[in-house]
């Protein structure tokens, strides 16, 4: 086993393309999923789509752009599963070119 089964996953941009394909995946291999997503709608279409197939899933609310935000999605996460997740999918947000990821702080 990998730390994609069964794990306690939060997957930003759930809500479609890459981030529900993730999402669908991991529910997939036994996985318990925190789909968040800038819109609420779109993270609830995900997580009805992992219902269908058995899967246990969340939508949350989350624009990666605030720094509360993704706090709150921290928290949330940890109080839904009863501890830490084990996987997080930082899949949200545009490029848009730069300075690479690993430079920008929050305060960029």
């Amino acid at each position: 086993m990998t730390e994609s089964h069964n794990a306690r996953a939060v997957v930003t941009g759930a809500g479609s393309g890459i981030g529900r394909a993730f999402a669908l995946e991991l529910a997939k291999r036994g996985g318990e999923v925190v789909c968040a997503d800038i819109s609420l709608a779109r993270a609830e279409e995900t997580v009805q789509l992992i219902a269908e197939n058995g899967g246990t899933a969340h939508p949350v609310v989350c624009d990666v752009a605030s720094r509360e935000q993704v706090e709150d999605l921290a928290l949330f996460a940890e109080l839904t599963f009863g501890a830490a997740p084990t996987l997080v999918i930082n899949n949200a947000g545009v490029g848009i070119g730069g300075t690479p990821v690993g430079d920008i702080g929050f305060d960029n």
